[in-house]
C-alpha cells in the first residue's frame, strides 16, 4: 500500500504534467494551423482550420476544464505569436518603393 502523501505528490506531479503538456500540444497545433493557413492553397487552409476546430470540438466534449484551458492557452499564444510573426515577416520581405 502506498504512502497517502506520495500518492498526493505523485498526483500533483500528474496533473502538472497534463497541464504543460496540453500547452505544448496547443503551441504545436496552433503553430500548424497558423503555418498551413499562410503558406498553402486554398484546400490546406480548409483542412488546417477544420482540423484544428475539430481537434478544439474534441477537447471540449471530453477534456476535462483544466486540460481544456492549458489546451486553449498553449493554441492560442501559438496562433498569436506565429500568425503576427509571419504577418511581420511578410511586411518587412516586401520592397518599398
Amino acid at each position: 500500500m502506498m504512502n497517502p502523501v506520495l500518492a498526493t505528490v505523485l498526483e500533483v506531479l500528474g496533473i502538472l504534467m497534463r497541464f504543460v503538456g496540453l500547452i505544448v500540444l496547443g503551441l504545436g497545433t496552433g503553430w500548424m494551423a497558423a503555418d498551413a493557413y499562410r503558406k498553402g492553397m486554398w484546400q490546406l487552409q480548409i483542412v488546417a482550420v477544420l482540423g484544428f476546430f475539430a481537434l478544439v470540438a474534441v477537447f471540449v466534449r471530453f477534456a476535462t476544464a483544466g486540460a481544456l484551458g492549458a489546451f486553449a492557452l498553449g493554441s492560442g499564444i501559438g496562433v498569436l505569436v506565429w500568425g503576427l510573426r509571419a504577418r511581420g515577416e511578410t511586411q518587412e520581405d516586401t520592397p518599398q518603393g
